[in-house]
């Protein structure tokens, strides 16, 4: 008996919850840090490096980078990448606003004079997922 219902709460566990692998391509250096945020709330939060529902500060090697965020809840998310170069944990822009470090979102959303929302970003988690996301500078 002790078998079936840890068997069940296996079972259980691997339908509620999946694995986000996050691919990030583009990088032109290996200077700094990327930090990645995931996101599960659609308000002023998103791609805020500091309110995230999950992050992580990750070395750069070959100019690329992979993580898993494991064990995720099935819902739905929106990630945000920028490339710190100089490891000040935001993403530094000129006097006009634009960005001098490389950045990116989910869905691989590029607007024009403005940064991406979660609406656009987001994407549905009801299994392991995969997401590429291209740097741009």
């Amino acid at each position: 008996m002790k078998k079936l219902i840890l068997s069940t709460v296996l079972f259980a566990s691997t339908i509620i919850a999946s694995d986000i692998i996050v691919e990030i391509t583009g990088l032109l250096n290996q200077n700094g840090k990327l930090s990645i945020g995931l996101y599960n709330k659609n308000d002023d939060t998103f791609a805020n490096m500091s309110k995230y529902y999950k992050g992580v500060n990750l070395i750069i090697n070959d100019k690329k980078a992979i993580y898993t965020f494991e064990n995720i809840s099935n819902g739905t998310y929106a990630i945000s990448v920028i490339h710190d170069e100089n490891e000040n944990k935001e993403l530094d822009k000129n006097f006009f606003g634009v960005p001098k470090e490389g950045y990116g979102f989910s869905n691989n959303i590029r607007p024009t004079f403005r940064g991406a929302n979660f609406q656009e970003s987001k994407f549905k988690l009801n299994s392991d997922k995969t997401i590429v996301i291209n740097i741009g500078y």
